[in-house]
């Protein structure tokens, strides 16, 4: 299995925020759940309703930096 293999120990679900998006985010982080990992989403600096596609390099900046944590690894 790769992110075992690989020794992942993060991983961040960069999908647009439209619902698509959302449910795609969902869905990922669903599969993931079972691995020793830390799972985070974009925050902050994306508009909900937009495209990743499309965003600037401050927007995108600001929406790594502002990550928000949804699940952590095992204690």
């Amino acid at each position: 299995d790769l992110i075992k293999k690989q020794k992942i120990e993060k991983v961040i679900i960069a999908t647009n925020f439209t619902q698509d998006g959302q449910t795609t985010a969902n869905y990922l982080r669903f599969l993931l759940d079972d691995f020793d990992l830390k799972i985070y989403r974009l925050g902050m600096g994306l508009p909900y309703n937009s495209s990743i596609d499309y965003a600037d390099s401050f927007s995108l900046k600001g929406a790594f930096e502002n990550k928000q944590l949804i699940k952590d690894k095992k204690a």
